[in-house]
């Protein structure tokens, strides 16, 4: 596929393998997987209550837990939903909360830069474009809006669709095209330049938990409490969907609580609600393996892949249990029994290392090959609810669920 010229301001070429009509769905079916029983241990999840916030002082200092801790972010005024580093700035991060805004940080002097504002609820997600240039924050009042980045964070549009919760925001690759998809079970694609619909995606019976462009740019999935995974195309002229039908094993799998996309592999990985991984191979449209991680029919609440370590899968459960699978064989490598809920993980981009994040304010570094832990990062004692790491892993920003947003040098 060749490769697409950055986007202009003006006139902005889009890149010719996004899905731009009517669209064909095929959904990947669960008949033919083989389930692979994975022993765990019956650890009960301690639930993290919500806190109650109290407005805080902008000159208020938070005494640190962790050495590692080299600065507080202090503005917002609810818990810290979503984090976001710049794709191409590594000292410009973004973070949305609960108080209706998304407030863009220096890294440099850990200084808020703006604050965006008019969102009517919490702003649950926001994402850098590939190039930098557009920055997308979704709410729960249902709306998208695409913010100027190269130009002082000015409000581009307002994109409005899904009559429900926007679940996931993704970027393409490639280009300023931005998907969504709801609780209402649809999925919607905007032009992140123009801040023009595009199409819409619809068929699953519930909500949508996961969803994005493949790794080659041309194709979209999307993962459903529905127990569906789903591989939309352009549609042939004349042609009618094709439609694999589901089988018996999507009762015993549950429906599906996370996803991603492997970023060299044509595989997508979902998690369920009963503790399942399933593995997709979405250019033959066949499932090709599931693996469940306990014994208990908990939630996967995250699912992390990489070019680094492009054999392994790093998955983390509502019960605790973190598990690093090798898809070459496929199996379990190894699994930590840790005490509180996974709530994210992520691979460094840098070294074979992965960062999983824990309902109890910690973000540990783990070697992915023995699941021994390697650094250990500390925050208050509540759960972390999102972070990320700068494109050159200098820093690591964590939100919590008490309204705290701390940085932590890496380097």
């Amino acid at each position: 596929m060749a490769d697409i010229p950055p986007n202009k301001e003006e006139d902005p070429e889009q890149p010719d393998d996004v899905p731009q009509d009517n669209v064909e769905v095929i959904e990947i079916n669960q008949d033919e997987a083989q389930e692979y029983m994975i022993e765990g241990e019956n650890d009960e999840y301690e639930d993290v209550s919500d806190n109650e916030y109290e407005e805080e002082d902008k000159n208020a200092t938070i005494e640190p837990r962790d050495p590692n801790n080299t600065g507080a972010l202090i503005g917002h005024k609810d818990f810290i939903t979503a984090v976001c580093c710049s794709t191409t700035n590594p000292d410009l991060i973004a973070t949305g909360s609960g108080d209706e805004t998304c407030k863009i940080w220096s890294l440099t002097d850990h200084k808020e830069a703006n604050t965006l504002i008019g969102h009517k609820d919490s702003v649950i997600s926001c994402k850098f474009s590939f190039d930098g240039s557009r920055f997308c924050t979704a709410s729960m009042d249902n709306t998208l809006k695409i913010w100027n980045s190269k130009n002082s964070f000015e409000l581009l549009s307002t994109l409005e669709g899904p009559q429900d919760e926007i679940h996931f925001i993704e970027w393409h690759h490639k280009g300023n095209v931005v998907l969504c998809g709801s609780e209402d079970g649809s999925m919607w694609m905007f032009d992140g330049s123009k801040g023009e619909y595009m199409n819409t995606f619809t068929g699953h019976h519930g909500s949508i938990s996961a969803g994005g462009f493949t790794t080659d740019g041309k194709l979209i999935y999307s993962a459903g409490i529905d127990g569906t995974i789903r591989i939309w195309k352009p549609k042939k002229p004349g042609g009618e969907p094709e439609i694999l039908k589901s089988g018996t094993k999507d009762k015993e799998f549950g429906g599906y609580t996370c996803g991603c996309c492997h970023p060299t592999k044509d595989l997508i990985f979902a998690g369920t609600e009963k503790g399942v991984v399933v593995v997709g191979l979405y250019k033959s449209k066949q499932i090709g393996t599931s693996m469940k991680m306990s014994e208990n029919d908990c939630y996967i609440e995250t699912i992390a892949t990489s070019s680094k370590c492009e054999n392994y899968a790093a998955c983390g459960t509502t019960e605790g249990v973190f598990s690093i699978v090798d898809i070459s064989i496929p199996k379990v490598r190894n699994k930590t029994e840790l005490k509180h809920a996974v709530v994210k993980a992520m691979f460094s981009k840098l070294d074979e290392t992965v960062f999983v994040a824990t309902a109890d304010g910690k973000i540990l570094r783990i070697d992915p090959r023995s699941g021994a832990t390697v650094q250990e990062l500390l925050g208050p004692a509540c759960a972390v609810l999102d972070f990320d790491v700068t494109s050159n892993e200098n820093w690591l920003v964590a939100g919590f669920d008490d309204g705290t947003c701390l940085s932590y040098k890496l380097k």
